[in-house]
C-alpha cells in the first residue's frame, strides 16, 4: 500500500480527516510525526509522499532540508495543508517545493467566503459537481514564490461575489487569489490547498473527498494533467490596492 508521513504542525489536528481518509478508504497508509529525526534519507525511503499538515515555522536542520529536497526530486509527492506556505518563508528553496510562502490573511475565519473553480472539468475537482461554492474558513493571499508559470492552477478566490471582494489589506496587484493548486518539482508531485484553518471543512464531504484525490495525485496513484496553465484572473468586484 502507497504510504504517507504526515507531518504534524500546531494545527495539524484539524486535518487528521483528510490524510485519515486513506486507511478509511484503502488508498494508502499514514504515519504521523513531530520529530526531525523522520527526515532521515533512511526513514523517507519507507514513504512515497510527506504531508506538511499546517507546519507552520519549522526551523529544520541542514541535513533534514537536504533530505526534504532530495525526496521530492527523485520523484516523493508533497502534500501542503493550509499553513504549509508558512513553513518555510526564510528558505527559498524549501518555499518553492509548496509554491508560495504565507502573504496575509485577508478573510478571516469569522467569515463565509465564495470559491471559484478554475476548470470544472478538471478530474482533482470532481468533489465539488462543476460548482462554485463558499466556503467558511480562513483563506491566506499568497506570497512569493507563487506564480502561474509553474503550477496548475485549480480553486480561487471568487471576486466577483461581493462580500468576497469587500476584505481590505490586500497586497497584490494582480488579483490573483489561488486557494489551490498542483506541480511538479523535480521528479515530484505537489498538492497544496489552504481549507484547514478552521477543522469545519474536514467535516464536509466535498473536502474530505478532494484532499482525498489530490494527496492520491501527489501519490502519483491518480493522474491529473498538471501542466502550467498561466491565464490572466477574470476581472474582480473589489476594490484593489
Amino acid at each position: 500500500m502507497l504510504r504517507c508521513l504526515s507531518v504534524v504542525g500546531v494545527l495539524g489536528v484539524f486535518a487528521v480527516g483528510p490524510v485519515g481518509a486513506g486507511e478509511k478508504t484503502g488508498a494508502f497508509r499514514t504515519d504521523f510525526t513531530r520529530d526531525y529525526a523522520a527526515f532521515d534519507p533512511k526513514v523517507l525511503a519507507n514513504y512515497d509522499a510527506i504531508v506538511m499538515n499546517s507546519t507552520a515555522h519549522l526551523v529544520m536542520p541542514e541535513s533534514a532540508k537536504q533530505a526534504y529536497l532530495e525526496f521530492v526530486r527523485n520523484g516523493g509527492g508533497v502534500i501542503g495543508i493550509h499553513a504549509a506556505i508558512d513553513t518555510f518563508r526564510n528558505w527559498p528553496e524549501g518555499a518553492a517545493v509548496i509554491g508560495a510562502t504565507f502573504g496575509n490573511h485577508p478573510w478571516h475565519p469569522t467569515g463565509t467566503w465564495a470559491v471559484k473553480l478554475e476548470e470544472p472539468d478538471h478530474p482533482l475537482l470532481r468533489a465539488w459537481g462543476g460548482k462554485n461554492f463558499r466556503m467558511h474558513d480562513e483563506f491566506y493571499e499568497m506570497g512569493d514564490p507563487y506564480t502561474r508559470a509553474d503550477r496548475r492552477v485549480l480553486l480561487t478566490v471568487d471576486m466577483s461575489d461581493p462580500s468576497t471582494a469587500a476584505v481590505t489589506g490586500l497586497h497584490r496587484k494582480d488579483g490573483d487569489f489561488a486557494l489551490s493548486w498542483i506541480k511538479r518539482f523535480g521528479r515530484g508531485r505537489v498538492f497544496y490547498c489552504d481549507f484547514g484553518h478552521l477543522g469545519e471543512p474536514f467535516q464536509n464531504p466535498a473536502v474530505l473527498q478532494y484532499y482525498l484525490d489530490g494527496i492520491q495525485y501527489a501519490l502519483g496513484d491518480l493522474e491529473a494533467d498538471d501542466t502550467p496553465k498561466a491565464k490572466a484572473p477574470a476581472a474582480t468586484a473589489g476594490k484593489l490596492p
